[in-house]
Order: structure tokens, then C-alpha cells, then sequence
């Protein structure tokens, strides 16, 4: 298996059906995709997914490249329901307002707002940056909650990786390896080096949701 887009560090090949783990997507795909652009499945070019397994090797090797900021502090969500609504209440609530289901009593205009205010604000804990500016929080990385990386972020990543592919080449294998990947250097090196570039075209296209 010699193409970079069919390799996962735990050995298996890539596949829409079975690759489950992280779902990497960008957030504004474009119209038409660039002629250099080798998608890791042709019929879903905005993806790019990682395994469970892999994405402990993925973060293994991320963090030699120094871009990972390891002491960001996880952000604080806010709760769901709210104190005020029962759990049956508020996911009808819901689908009444993502599907048009009919629900009784109808919901009112304050546990509408009530819903979109939650929403907003999760939306902005998923933003929480770095409080340095060259680093991306490695949270954002750890579970598949539906983080955004932004534009900005993935650039980072795709810079430091790309050095690192260039000037660390051992010490990334080396780490994949330690993170219990049985690839082969060239291989190990193949699936990051895909892995920056299509962070490098996430960077361009409004960043990265990571679900």
C-alpha cells in the first residue's frame, strides 16, 4: 500500500465505512476543488478521518513539532437542559426547532432563545484558542465534540508539520512508533505529510470542525 491516502498508522486502510474515530471536515468547502488536491475519498473531498488508534500516533507526532499548546485549559460548556427544563422538555424543544416537530405544549418564544443561547455559547467554547498565538490548544485534538480549528490554527499545524517532515523526520516516525504504529518510516511520513496538506487547503477554506 503505497499511497499515502489509504494508510493509517494502525496498519489498516482507509475506508468511508470503517474509519471511525475523528472526522476531520473543512468548514467551507470550495466550489471546485484544486487540481492538487488527492482526497482521502473521492467522494467525500472536505473529509479526512482518523482512526482512534491513529489519532493517538497523529497526537504523538503533532507534539514534536512543538505547535500543541499541552497546558491550554479545556473551556466550560453550558449545561444542557438548563436547571428550568426537563431533559424530555428540552429535546423537544429541539426537534422542534431543527425538524418542525409538533410538540405540547407548543415552545415558547423564552425556551427558543433559551436554546439559542446555548447554542451560541457552545459554539464559541469549540472557538477557545491558545493564549499563544503560535500554538493550537491540544484539547482540540483529544475528542471528536465538534471543535473548530480555525483558518489560522490549521495553518499552524500545517507549518509545523511541514518542518518537521523536512528537519525531524526520525523523531515523528519515532514517536508514531512509540505510539504503537507498526508503519514503515516512509509510510509514517507519507500519512503526515497528507495530513499538513490538507490542513494547508483547511486554512484557505475556513478552517477545520473536527467531529
Amino acid at each position: 500500500m503505497d499511497d499515502a491516502r489509504d494508510v493509517h498508522p494502525d496498519g489498516g486502510g482507509a475506508s468511508i465505512v470503517s474509519a471511525m474515530g475523528f472526522d476531520f471536515r473543512i468548514a467551507a468547502p470550495p466550489e471546485r476543488w484544486p487540481d492538487a488536491h488527492r482526497p482521502q475519498y473521492e467522494d467525500a473531498p472536505e473529509y479526512f478521518r482518523v482512526t482512534h488508534k491513529a489519532m493517538h500516533a497523529l497526537r504523538a507526532a503533532l507534539a514534536v513539532t512543538g505547535v500543541l499548546d499541552v497546558d491550554a485549559r479545556l473551556p466550560s460548556f453550558p449545561p444542557w437542559p438548563p436547571p428550568q427544563m426537563s431533559a424530555t422538555r428540552a429535546g423537544g424543544v429541539e426537534l422542534a426547532k431543527d425538524h418542525g416537530m409538533t410538540i405540547e405544549p407548543p415552545s415558547t418564544a423564552t425556551e427558543i432563545e433559551t436554546l439559542e443561547q446555548w447554542r451560541r455559547k457552545r459554539a464559541q467554547a469549540l472557538e477557545t484558542t491558545s493564549n499563544d498565538p503560535q500554538k493550537v490548544p491540544a484539547f482540540k485534538l483529544g475528542s471528536n465534540d465538534g471543535w473548530r480549528l480555525s483558518p489560522d490554527e490549521c495553518a499552524l499545524l500545517a507549518t509545523g508539520l511541514r518542518a518537521a517532515i523536512d528537519e525531524r523526520a526520525d523523531a515523528l516516525h519515532a514517536a508514531i512508533a512509540d505510539a504503537g504504529s507498526t508503519m514503515t518510516r516512509d509510510a509514517s511520513l507519507a500519512w503526515l505529510s497528507s495530513f499538513a496538506e490538507y490542513l494547508a487547503l483547511a486554512a484557505e477554506h475556513g478552517g477545520v470542525v473536527v467531529s
